[in-house]
């Protein structure tokens, strides 16, 4: 255990993660060693050369300068038992509420080296991107693409994948352009390689629909996203996943394109079917309250929409915490409704708390931070032009 601490310097680790480690790297199971393992390290922290606390060991810095020259414990091995035991660990992570029990094991996990064959790189990107650092999940998916590349080649679908998920991260981090060039590419070996109907492809259309969207050509984004749901109802059920995220998705590029009636009906229908397939407090319920309530604010029912945003909002700051990117859209939602209700000076003071905490969680030039200065701007010549209602 100490030669495993050797690699990791004095960061803390997770015992349940450390515990699969020495199995890994002992060529046995988990069951057969836990107990020797456990009984190590309280051997060790009654000599004081480890400190255990919550379920973590950390081992002291002055121990691992002593220990590491007679350590023959090959490093690549206890990186890739990290690796996997880590995966083990984060996979079923979701959101930040569930993260925090695991808060250790992220930590971790973010010091290892990229490796071609690891998952673990790629959950956090994933990770990393859904809570609004889109940037890292840049880095860290391109410091991927070129070794799995080289290992599995260019049409291999773990490389496509790496390449469709590092395009997303492109269009969350505001890198439009890049994202559509790379997900046509993807796209266009996948209908050649996999056929239009197969799910990959699927989603490969799909997430090019997305980067549309992103970067405001409405009517491809639309047209995509019809095609990918007429596949998808004609292959899967009603309320199969795929099948609620398409009609969303279509949702959401007619809103943006100025057609809320519409988004309002295909709104309506996902948020029925994830309320009783996902439960009221899931992420993806709560996200479908809140399109349908951004499309209502769009369609001039701001009057009867005010209290449901705020539901909205309570419901996501309790689920997902107050800094996350959807509880940002939340409260973006909350003062665009503001406007449309002719209380400009709520709405002012909402988009200045929106726009410096989207500044501070996504960066300065990040899209959503962008259009919520963009629409203080406007607000602000509206105020000079005496537009406002006293």
């Amino acid at each position: 255990m100490l030669d495993i601490g050797t690699v990791f310097d004095s960061l803390p680790l997770p015992e349940d993660s450390l515990t699969d480690m020495v199995a890994a790297i002992d060529g046995k199971e988990r069951f057969d060693t836990e107990d020797d393992t456990l009984d190590g390290l309280a051997d060790l922290d009654n000599h004081s050369l480890v400190k255990r606390t919550n379920g973590a060991t950390t081992i002291h810095r002055l121990v691992i300068d002593l220990h590491r020259p007679a350590s023959t414990l090959d490093r690549t091995k206890v990186l890739t038992a990290a690796d996997a035991a880590l995966f083990d660990a984060l996979d079923d992570i979701q959101d930040q509420r569930t993260l925090r029990s695991r808060r250790l094991h992220y930590e971790l996990a973010a010091t290892l080296p990229v490796v071609s064959r690891s998952l673990l790189s790629d959950w956090l990107a994933e990770y990393e991107s859904s809570v609004g650092n889109p940037l890292a999940a840049v880095r860290r998916l391109a410091a991927l693409v070129e070794p799995r590349q080289h290992l599995l080649g260019a049409e291999h679908p773990h490389v496509l994948t790496t390449r469709d998920n590092l395009a997303n991260a492109y269009s969350a981090a505001g890198q439009s352009a890049e994202a559509i060039e790379l997900h046509e590419q993807v796209l266009a070996i996948r209908e050649r390689v996999l056929g239009g109907d197969h799910a990959d492809t699927l989603g490969s259309r799909n997430n090019l629909a997305i980067a549309y969207v992103a970067a405001g050509q409405w009517a491809k984004a639309i047209e995509l996203h019809e095609q990918v749901l007429a596949v998808r109802e004609r292959v899967l059920p009603a309320d199969h996943p795929d099948t609620l995220a398409s009609r969303n998705n279509l949702a959401t590029a007619c809103l943006k394109a100025g057609q809320p009636a519409r988004a309002i009906e295909l709104f309506e229908v996902v948020l029925a079917l994830r309320e009783r397939l996902l439960g009221s407090d899931h992420p993806g319920t709560l996200g479908s309250r809140s399109n349908l309530t951004a499309a209502q604010v769009a369609a001039g029912q701001s009057a009867t929409t005010i209290d449901s945003i705020k539901a909205v909002l309570a419901d996501r700051e309790r689920v997902l915490g107050a800094d996350h990117p959807d509880t940002l859209t939340s409260r973006n939602n909350l003062a665009s409704a503001y406007v449309v209700a002719e209380e400009p000076g709520k709405a002012a003071a909402l988009f200045e708390q929106v726009a410096a905490d989207r500044e501070r969680v996504l960066g300065a030039d990040h899209p959503d931070t962008l259009s919520t200065r963009e629409t203080l701007t406007t607000l602000g010549a509206t105020k000079r032009k005496g537009w406002w209602r006293k």
